[in-house]
């Protein structure tokens, strides 16, 4: 890690006595919402939980703004339109099912000049707008942050810059978790309000659980 845990986005010491300005950090956002949901039996991104479509839920705990950019990784027309009303910008998939892999590059080819970038998945509906501040804010650079519940990982997971050329380069099989194995001792956890955050669904039985 380049900083120690504790350390956070830092600020330039004054020089000749005159104070300089914090140095600007720049933080992307890839959000993954491209998929098959096989398992669902049909575009979960688009079932309404609590009256507002899963990935609109998602889009509203991270809006565009709180990112130098934001983009969203798509393989359907509904989502796509979905994510631009947003202010994300769309990349398309063409072959999601292959796997997320594809996606977590897709998305990482386009961050290479960001300092760091969250990604987070389409489909978990219960996050907060509250929680992914925390998490930018509480981001060390250097650092793998992930929002975490009782100290288990969970999505989204902020990635520093290093790590966009291993994340550009997965295998479509792989998924972030191959990086962060690399770089186990860059960990660091920012807690969620409650452990329901962190679920993502797959199954219609999940929005139950």
């Amino acid at each position: 890690c380049l900083l120690q845990p504790g350390r956070h986005l830092p600020h330039l010491a004054p020089a000749f006595g005159h104070a300089l300005q914090p140095q600007k950090v720049n933080i992307g956002c890839v959000l993954m919402a491209a998929g098959t949901a096989s398992r669902f039996g049909a575009n979960k991104l688009l079932h309404k939980v609590d009256g507002q479509s899963m990935i609109a839920r998602v889009l509203d705990a991270a809006p565009a703004h709180l990112f130098a950019r934001a983009v969203a990784v798509v393989s359907d027309a509904q989502v796509e339109h979905i994510a631009v009303e947003a202010g994300y910008q769309p990349i398309w998939n063409p072959d999601p099912a292959r796997g997320q892999g594809t996606t977590i590059a897709l998305g990482a080819a386009t961050m290479d000049d960001m300092d760091a970038v969250m990604f987070c998945v389409g489909d978990q509906p219960y996050l907060t707008r509250d929680s992914v501040r925390r998490l930018i804010s509480g981001h060390d650079l250097g650092s793998i942050t992930s929002l975490s519940f009782q100290g288990k990982r969970g999505n989204p997971v902020v990635f520093p810059d290093f790590c966009m050329p291993e994340l550009a380069a997965l295998k479509p099989e792989q998924t972030g978790r191959a990086v962060i194995a690399r770089h186990l001792e860059c960990i660091q956890l920012v807690e969620a309000q409650n452990g329901r955050e962190l679920h993502d669904i797959d199954t219609p039985h999940d929005l139950n659980a």
